[in-house]
């Protein structure tokens, strides 16, 4: 049953992919000591009843002196509360390849993963309130940033407790404009002992119970994340804003 309804709810999903409405672009690059050494892009496409989330990561070329190399693309169809409904990853990083899709049904609170390069299928458990990595950061842009915010995400098949908290308002400059911003402090609690699969360099391995990521988000409607960082040992990764095209 959960099959049907979850294969019924993709397909009504992937056919409104025709009526788009509009889009967001958000542009970052990622230093670490100092240099650049990777660009992110974000494109929310906000659809009829939900949105698809397409984010594009590569590294520079002074990457190589940190032995970093990736080419990633990662998709993210989602509904109008950015729960995923489908997530794909087509992962080309030095030593590791990945072309997945994890389908997420709420209707049993399971999710099925299937990588067609590695033919490795994994099925999970998930809670009513999942979210990955990344429709986590634009559910926390829906919300009141001032209060504390707790949900789960799946890092590979691994649950966790995502918290953001507030931590007080800061003026910055950006490559975007002068903000008054909200900046909060992000953490992550283990949910359980389940073992989680392996993963890219760019997202799940962010999510620990050491890491302490810190985001500003512009105080306004749009809720902007223009800056982030987070401690990667021995030093600090840093992504700025660098192009943002609204919706």
């Amino acid at each position: 049953m959960c099959n049907v309804k979850c294969g019924m709810l993709i397909v009504a999903m992937i056919f409104v992919l025709f009526s788009l409405l509009v889009a967001e672009t958000i542009h970052f690059t990622i230093d670490y000591m100092g240099l650049s050494v990777a660009n992110i892009q974000f494109v929310n496409e906000r659809l009829e009843e939900g949105s698809l989330l397409t984010v594009s990561a590569s590294s520079t070329r002074l990457s190589s002196v940190f032995s970093i190399s990736f080419n990633n693309i990662y998709e993210i169809l989602s509904d109008s509360l950015f729960l995923p409904v489908v997530y794909s990853k087509d992962i080309d990083q030095r030593n590791f390849r990945e072309m997945s899709q994890t389908t997420y049904c709420f209707v049993d609170l399971k999710a099925d993963f299937h990588d067609t390069v590695s033919s490795l299928q994994h099925n999970y458990l998930i809670n009513d309130d999942t979210r990955d990595i990344f429709s986590a950061l634009f559910y926390l842009r829906t919300l009141d940033l001032r209060e504390n915010i707790s949900f789960t995400i799946d890092a590979a098949g691994k649950m966790w407790t995502i918290t953001s908290r507030f931590v007080g308002s800061e003026r910055l400059r950006t490559n975007i404009g002068s903000f008054q911003t909200n900046r909060v402090e992000i953490t992550f609690e283990q949910y359980d002992d389940t073992r989680g699969l392996r993963s890219d360099i760019l997202t799940n391995n962010l999510v620990n119970e050491d890491n302490r990521l810190i985001f500003w988000f512009t105080d306004d409607e749009n809720q902007i994340p223009v800056r982030a960082s987070y401690n990667m040992r021995p030093f600090n990764v840093n992504w700025t804003i660098r192009r943002y095209l609204p919706s």
